[in-house]
Order: C-alpha cells, then structure tokens, then sequence
C-alpha cells in the first residue's frame, strides 16, 4: 500500500513533536481525518479528470483505484 501524503506528513510530525503523539491525540483527529478525506477527494477527481469523460462508471472506477492504492 502506499502512504499517502496526509500520513507522511503525520508520521514526520510524531517524530518532531516530543511527548506528542499526533495520530493518537484527539485534539488532531478532526483535522487529520478532514484532511485525509480532501486527499481522497483530490485523487478521486484528478484521476476522474484524467478519464476524459464522468459518468458512473468513471466515478466507481475513481473510488475503487483510490482505495487499492491508498485504504489500509
């Protein structure tokens, strides 16, 4: 699986802020999850873009390939 940017950017951040573990804090949550949803997102609509044409089957297509590459 491959990491996605939104998890490097956490993982670097657990390893700079001593005593702070980001991942696990509930004050980030929130803003982690947003963040890995408008991740999503992006690469949804880029690679829907990239297809040249929207429809439903372009759509599932999107969702199924942003899974395989980045859901654990």
């Amino acid at each position: 699986m491959k990491q996605s940017s939104i998890e490097w950017f956490i993982n670097e951040l657990d390893k700079t802020i001593p005593y702070q573990h980001i991942s696990t804090s509930q004050i980030f949550t929130d803003i982690i999850e947003q963040a890995i949803e408008i991740h999503k997102e992006e690469i949804i609509n880029a690679w829907k873009q990239g297809d040249g044409q929207y429809d439903k089957v372009a759509e599932k297509m999107s969702v199924e390939y942003y899974n395989e590459i980045y859901n654990k």
